[in-house]
């Protein structure tokens, strides 16, 4: 029962992680200064449109829309970004020493194989 709850290799554990405290650190860090910039236009928004509406609620509803679009962006572009890296790692691992360009999948020709082919 040792591995129940931790599922993935260590690397994708990892970078869960990172991006989680990546996310969190980025919006608490942008979250005010998007608010800052977009509370005046939705609390008048609020104001023209829905006249009985408490603006209070809705500006806190615009402090958690801002925190996990801030967080989710953040956290998706470094998930995005450190797996293309892996994959390049991947890659980059399959090549052979003397090739620059392309993987070469097929088989090495042999004897039999060069002359089949006239």
């Amino acid at each position: 029962m040792s591995g129940q709850g931790h599922i993935g290799s260590p690397f994708v554990r990892s970078l869960r992680g990172l991006s989680f405290f990546a996310g969190v650190a980025a919006a608490f860090i942008f979250m005010p200064k998007l608010y800052e910039r977009t509370a005046p236009s939705v609390w008048r928004y609020t104001l023209e449109h829905y006249q009985g509406m408490d603006t209070q609620l809705v500006l806190l509803g615009l402090k958690v829309v801002l925190a996990l679009a801030v967080y989710f962006t953040v956290s998706a572009v470094i998930n995005a970004a450190l797996s293309a890296y892996g994959l390049h790692l991947a890659v980059r691992r399959l090549k052979p020493c003397g090739q620059a360009g392309r993987l070469n999948f097929a088989p090495p020709a042999t004897p039999q194989n060069a002359t089949s082919g006239m």
